[in-house]
């Protein structure tokens, strides 16, 4: 379900010519590498994504997003 959705907003972005690519994925976490400029638009996307996938759940789905230019610089999103 959520794999799908996912995979779908990346093939728009490379419609476009944007570029996002998936790096991994650990349990529940998702990593990604795009050009700079994405970060914060593809964070509300994911989270739309996520969140309306799993709609009808008895317990409100909790997404968040982080970002940096390597793993050591990692901020969440505000």
């Amino acid at each position: 379900h959520v794999e799908k959705a996912v995979w779908d907003l990346l093939v728009q972005y490379r419609k476009i010519g944007e570029y996002v690519e998936p790096l991994a994925q650990v349990h529940d976490a998702l990593r990604f590498e795009m050009q700079d400029g994405l970060q914060h638009e593809f964070n509300i996307l994911m989270k739309d994504v996520s969140v309306n996938t799993y709609k009808g759940l008895s317990v409100p789905l909790a997404v968040d997003g982080e970002w940096g230019y390597n793993m050591a610089d990692v901020e969440k999103f505000q």
